[in-house]
């Protein structure tokens, strides 16, 4: 039987080796030491610092809640 897809992409949580700021929201600087969600995209990764990723994180679910109903939905 083959392995179930996943939707979520190549992401994981790890911790910044310097400064720099969040690639969603400029403004936002993610400091040396702290936690920020790292996103692989296509040859690179995109970090965005706490608050971004949990707003991210936040709309994917009701996305994919969304889709679960639709989807489970009788007609």
């Amino acid at each position: 039987m083959p392995r179930p897809k996943s939707l979520v992409k190549s992401i994981e949580v790890d911790m910044a080796k310097r400064a720099h700021s969040c690639q969603h929201v400029p403004s936002h600087r993610i400091l040396s030491g702290e936690k920020r969600l790292k996103l692989k995209v296509d040859r690179t990764y995109e970090h965005f610092c706490t608050e971004c990723a949990l707003k991210m994180i936040d709309s994917d679910i009701e996305k994919l809640q969304s889709i679960k109903e639709q989807i489970t939905q009788k007609e």
